[in-house]
């Protein structure tokens, strides 16, 4: 998984998932499902509604499938937050359904998200 896919602008608040990697040995389903909820964050209203209350114009998100340890981590800059899902390769291809977890991993996200910039919690995942 690698590039940008970008969501729509907005006036002032833009939504980017950046991808991440490396991806050898990532479930493809995990992959797959990841990579449409991002999509979704990324240009459906509902979530792009809920981060407009932001107090940051710009949300980068990532995934990192190199870590031992599942995390997920905020960092804030002026104009931006970056969020990231960390987690091994190897949990995603062991997990019973990839899918779910990639729904777990999202919805994780949005909610340290939600957390760190005191939003409202974050809309339910299509």
């Amino acid at each position: 998984m690698s590039g940008d896919l970008q969501g729509g602008a907005s006036d002032r608040h833009d939504i980017v998932f950046m991808g991440g990697g490396p991806i050898n040995g990532v479930s493809p389903v995990y992959e797959t499902e990841l990579s449409r909820l991002m999509v979704w964050v990324m240009s459906a209203a509902e979530p792009r509604a809920w981060w407009s209350g932001s107090s940051v114009a710009n949300l980068e998100m990532w995934v990192w499938y190199d870590r031992d340890k599942v995390t997920y981590r905020t960092r804030k800059s002026a104009s931006k937050l970056m969020a990231q899902i960390e987690r091994s390769a190897r949990s995603t291809s062991e997990a019973e359904d990839p899918a779910q977890l990639a729904r777990l991993d999202v919805s994780k996200l949005l909610e340290k998200i939600a957390h760190r910039m005191d939003l409202d919690p974050p809309p339910l995942l299509p």
